[in-house]
Protein backbone atom coordinates (compact mmCIF):
# COMPACT_ATOMS: atom_id res chain seq x y z
CA UNK A 1 0.00 0.00 0.00
CA UNK A 2 1.38 3.64 -1.15
CA UNK A 3 1.46 6.71 1.62
CA UNK A 4 -1.04 7.98 -0.97
CA UNK A 5 -3.43 5.07 -0.04
CA UNK A 6 -2.55 4.75 3.54
CA UNK A 7 -3.97 8.46 3.68
CA UNK A 8 -6.46 8.10 1.65
CA UNK A 9 -7.90 5.56 4.16
CA UNK A 10 -7.60 7.78 6.83
CA UNK A 11 -9.08 10.76 5.00
CA UNK A 12 -12.50 8.14 4.36
CA UNK A 13 -12.09 7.31 8.34
CA UNK A 14 -12.29 11.13 9.26
CA UNK A 15 -15.20 11.27 6.62
CA UNK A 16 -17.22 8.95 8.34
CA UNK A 17 -16.79 10.66 11.70
CA UNK A 18 -17.82 14.04 9.57
CA UNK A 19 -21.03 12.20 9.23
CA UNK A 20 -21.77 10.99 12.81
CA UNK A 21 -20.77 14.15 14.35
CA UNK A 22 -23.07 15.39 11.42
CA UNK A 23 -26.24 13.25 12.69
CA UNK A 24 -25.67 13.79 16.16
CA UNK A 25 -26.07 17.81 15.93
CA UNK A 26 -22.29 17.84 17.61
CA UNK A 27 -21.11 20.99 15.44
CA UNK A 28 -17.72 20.84 17.20
CA UNK A 29 -16.56 17.56 16.71
CA UNK A 30 -17.87 17.96 12.95
CA UNK A 31 -15.30 20.79 12.64
CA UNK A 32 -12.39 18.98 14.48
CA UNK A 33 -13.14 15.83 11.97
CA UNK A 34 -13.40 18.17 9.09
CA UNK A 35 -10.20 19.98 9.75
CA UNK A 36 -8.34 16.24 10.16
CA UNK A 37 -9.98 15.61 7.18
CA UNK A 38 -8.95 18.59 5.10
CA UNK A 39 -5.57 17.81 6.81
CA UNK A 40 -4.59 13.76 5.55
CA UNK A 41 -6.74 14.21 2.19
CA UNK A 42 -4.58 17.19 1.02
CA UNK A 43 -1.25 14.70 2.13
CA UNK A 44 -2.59 12.68 -1.05
CA UNK A 45 -1.53 15.74 -3.15
CA UNK A 46 1.21 16.81 -0.93
CA UNK A 47 3.19 13.60 -1.14
CA UNK A 48 2.71 13.05 -4.84
CA UNK A 49 3.95 16.90 -5.48
CA UNK A 50 7.00 16.29 -3.90
CA UNK A 51 7.65 12.84 -5.24
CA UNK A 52 6.76 14.46 -8.86
CA UNK A 53 9.37 17.61 -7.84
CA UNK A 54 12.44 14.99 -7.40
CA UNK A 55 11.88 13.30 -10.64
CA UNK A 56 11.26 16.84 -12.04
CA UNK A 57 7.56 16.08 -13.09
CA UNK A 58 5.70 19.02 -11.29
CA UNK A 59 4.33 19.97 -14.77
CA UNK A 60 2.62 16.60 -15.14
CA UNK A 61 1.12 16.81 -11.10
CA UNK A 62 -0.09 20.29 -12.31
CA UNK A 63 -2.22 18.88 -15.13
CA UNK A 64 -3.60 16.12 -13.04
CA UNK A 65 -4.65 18.06 -10.20
CA UNK A 66 -5.76 21.24 -12.20
CA UNK A 67 -7.82 19.89 -14.57
CA UNK A 68 -10.24 19.07 -11.40
CA UNK A 69 -11.76 22.01 -9.68
CA UNK A 70 -12.85 20.16 -6.41
CA UNK A 71 -9.25 18.83 -6.02
CA UNK A 72 -8.38 22.22 -6.30
CA UNK A 73 -10.75 23.44 -4.19
CA UNK A 74 -10.06 21.30 -1.42
CA UNK A 75 -6.38 22.17 -1.38
CA UNK A 76 -7.23 25.77 -1.01
CA UNK A 77 -9.42 25.23 1.93
CA UNK A 78 -6.50 23.24 3.92
CA UNK A 79 -3.83 25.81 2.94
CA UNK A 80 -6.32 28.35 4.84
CA UNK A 81 -7.18 25.95 7.37
CA UNK A 82 -3.30 25.36 8.68
CA UNK A 83 -1.58 28.87 7.24
CA UNK A 84 -4.29 31.23 7.74
CA UNK A 85 -7.81 30.81 9.74
CA UNK A 86 -10.12 28.04 10.40
CA UNK A 87 -12.40 27.20 7.66
CA UNK A 88 -15.76 29.29 7.80
CA UNK A 89 -18.57 27.41 7.28
CA UNK A 90 -22.54 28.45 5.98
CA UNK A 91 -24.73 26.71 8.69
CA UNK A 92 -28.29 26.08 7.68
CA UNK A 93 -30.75 24.89 10.00
CA UNK A 94 -33.85 23.37 8.92
CA UNK A 95 -36.98 22.63 11.47
CA UNK A 96 -40.12 20.32 10.19
CA UNK A 97 -42.60 21.67 12.64
CA UNK A 98 -45.68 19.71 10.94
CA UNK A 99 -47.27 18.04 7.93
CA UNK A 100 -51.04 18.86 6.76
CA UNK A 101 -53.51 17.98 3.92
CA UNK A 102 -55.09 20.78 2.43
CA UNK A 103 -58.58 19.22 1.50
CA UNK A 104 -60.89 22.26 -0.89
CA UNK A 105 -64.43 21.13 -2.20
CA UNK A 106 -64.27 23.05 -6.02
CA UNK A 107 -68.06 23.14 -5.23
CA UNK A 108 -68.02 24.67 -2.41
CA UNK A 109 -67.14 28.30 -1.15
CA UNK A 110 -66.26 27.00 2.46
CA UNK A 111 -62.96 27.42 3.80
CA UNK A 112 -60.59 24.59 3.32
CA UNK A 113 -59.75 21.99 5.54
CA UNK A 114 -56.68 21.61 7.51
CA UNK A 115 -56.17 17.90 7.99
CA UNK A 116 -52.66 16.32 10.01
CA UNK A 117 -51.11 14.18 8.29
CA UNK A 118 -48.91 12.68 11.05
CA UNK A 119 -48.39 14.08 14.58
CA UNK A 120 -44.62 14.53 15.55
CA UNK A 121 -41.99 16.54 17.57
CA UNK A 122 -40.70 19.30 15.14
CA UNK A 123 -37.28 18.12 13.87
CA UNK A 124 -34.14 19.94 13.59
CA UNK A 125 -31.57 19.47 11.03
CA UNK A 126 -28.16 20.87 10.48
CA UNK A 127 -26.09 21.15 7.34
CA UNK A 128 -22.82 22.96 6.69
CA UNK A 129 -21.90 24.88 3.33
CA UNK A 130 -18.67 26.31 2.12
CA UNK A 131 -19.60 29.86 1.55
CA UNK A 132 -17.12 29.95 -1.58
CA UNK A 133 -18.13 26.85 -3.11
CA UNK A 134 -20.49 27.67 -5.90
CA UNK A 135 -22.40 24.37 -6.63
CA UNK A 136 -25.61 22.97 -3.93
CA UNK A 137 -22.92 20.26 -2.39
CA UNK A 138 -22.63 20.40 1.57
CA UNK A 139 -20.15 20.04 3.14
CA UNK A 140 -20.65 16.51 3.00
CA UNK A 141 -21.80 15.54 -0.24
CA UNK A 142 -18.96 17.46 -1.64
CA UNK A 143 -16.30 15.92 0.81
CA UNK A 144 -17.59 12.28 -0.11
CA UNK A 145 -16.68 13.21 -3.93
CA UNK A 146 -13.44 15.03 -2.70
CA UNK A 147 -12.48 10.99 -1.66
CA UNK A 148 -13.93 9.59 -5.08
CA UNK A 149 -11.71 12.13 -6.85
CA UNK A 150 -8.38 11.47 -4.62
CA UNK A 151 -9.26 7.71 -5.93
CA UNK A 152 -9.24 8.50 -9.26
CA UNK A 153 -6.07 11.02 -9.01
CA UNK A 154 -4.34 8.37 -7.21
CA UNK A 155 -5.41 5.55 -9.66
CA UNK A 156 -4.20 8.42 -12.58
CA UNK A 157 -1.00 8.97 -10.82
CA UNK A 158 0.13 5.76 -10.46
CA UNK A 159 -0.44 5.19 -14.48
CA UNK A 160 2.12 7.60 -15.19
CA UNK A 161 4.34 7.02 -12.31
CA UNK A 162 3.77 9.98 -10.15
CA UNK A 163 3.33 7.39 -7.32
CA UNK A 164 5.59 4.81 -6.64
Amino acid sequence: MTTQEIKLNESKFFLKYMFKASEEQNNDEFSYFLSAFLTSARSILQYTFEHAGSVRRTSDYNKLVSKDPILTFFKDKRDINIHSTPIDLVKEVRIDVASFLIVRDPKSNSTPKSIPIENHNPEISTTFKFEDWKGDENVLELSKLYVQRLETFITEAKSIDLIG
